[in-house]
């Protein structure tokens, strides 16, 4: 069994603003583990993601609960986790990971489109003081640059790189207005769970 293009195109899709994929240690050929996180507070979302990848993967995975190592003050964090293999994931992990390590690059944003869009804004769109900020835009500077020209072109929508240091990955800050124009146009293909981020004046 192959994935066709649209199969993996969604699961890119899924995969953009979220996702781990890891290469198994086993003698299996091209057999790759997928996982995701959520808070506790997350699970819809979660289910979400795990429903759009059962759309193309056969996988009997289920989202498991477990509880964090205790902190310094014993405050213990509750963790949701969405885990499965399947050698179907191969062409994925090649385009996340061309050198061995996860990249936002220019092949992988050609080939998505506004639901791939919706996805990243559901999953890292915030309101700030100021402005508006989209996280989960790749971890050096240059991916949060393809990520901000390939939003502007699928929506109109200008944005610029803020952040990254040691500490703290790079986002993309938009303008009220800008922020407007992302949501008008991805609305249509938001993740029912989290579709309030998509309507107008919506926090």
């Amino acid at each position: 069994m192959k994935l066709n293009a649209p199969d993996i195109r969604g699961l890119l899709g899924v995969f953009l603003g979220d996702g781990f994929l890891s290469q198994s240690r086993s003698a299996v050929k091209g057999h790759i583990k997928a996982t995701f996180h959520g808070g506790a507070d997350e699970r819809e979302f979660l289910e979400e993601k795990a429903s759009e990848i059962k759309l193309v993967i056969p996988t009997q995975a289920k989202i498991s609960t477990y509880q964090m190592r205790p902190s310094q003050t014993g405050h213990q964090t509750t963790v949701l986790r969405f885990r499965f293999s399947s050698p179907l994931l191969d062409p994925v992990y090649n385009l996340f990971y061309p050198d061995g390590f996860r990249e936002i690059t220019h092949p992988l944003l050609d080939i998505l489109g506004l639901r791939a869009a919706a996805w990243l804004w559901a999953e890292g769109y915030r309101k700030g003081d100021k402005d508006h900020r989209l996280r989960r835009v790749g971890a050096l500077r240059d991916e949060a640059r393809l990520v901000s020209g390939w939003l502007e072109f699928l929506t109109g929508a200008k944005s610029s790189v803020t952040g990254q240091s040691s500490r703290i990955l790079p986002q993309l800050s938009f303008s009220s207005k800008d922020a407007e124009i992302v949501k008008e146009a991805l609305l249509p293909y938001a993740p029912i769970s989290r579709k309030h981020l998509f309507l107008p004046g919506e926090k």
